[in-house]
């Protein structure tokens, strides 16, 4: 029975280092963009298991319905100065938010979150904007009327 659990201990040694690489190439593949109209999350993720390939992922959400931003932080973030972002928006299906994007290893939330509150206020005055533009009742038509069509 030793025998089989120090085969199983040498194994994971082994596997170690090959792991801390591949958690390192995860960390520096993350990429966070806020452009006027959304926030681009991109990662690419290698496999845990050797020699099978990677996993890319990119998020899209929307700055024009993101409702909220949220800054948190454990005990052991707190011993590094990193913290946790999440970006809760208006679910497209359902009533209630949703973690729409959650970012952990943040290293500067405040500056992220100013940002971020920054473009989305921008993105829903313009939505507001032309829906205003667009909403504009011409003829002689009452606002009942309009509501009806749409």
């Amino acid at each position: 029975m030793l025998v089989l659990a120090w085969g199983i201990g040498i194994i994971m040694l082994l596997y170690l280092p090959f792991r801390r690489c591949v958690i390192k190439k995860d960390i520096a593949s993350r990429k966070l963009y806020v452009t006027s109209t959304e926030i681009v999350y991109k990662v690419s993720r290698p496999s845990f298991i050797p020699f099978c390939g990677d996993r890319k992922i990119e998020k899209h959400v929307p700055l024009s319905l993101v409702i909220d931003v949220i800054v948190e932080q454990g005990f052991l973030q707190s011993m590094y100065g990193i913290h946790k972002f999440k970006v809760e928006s208006i679910a497209r299906v359902k009533a209630a938010p949703v973690d729409e994007l959650q970012v952990q290893g943040v290293y500067n939330p405040a500056f992220l979150r100013k940002v971020v509150i920054t473009e989305a206020s921008k993105a829903i005055l313009e939505v507001g904007n032309s829906w205003n533009r667009n909403s504009q009742i011409s003829d002689g038509e009452s606002l009942v009327q309009w509501v009806q069509l749409f």
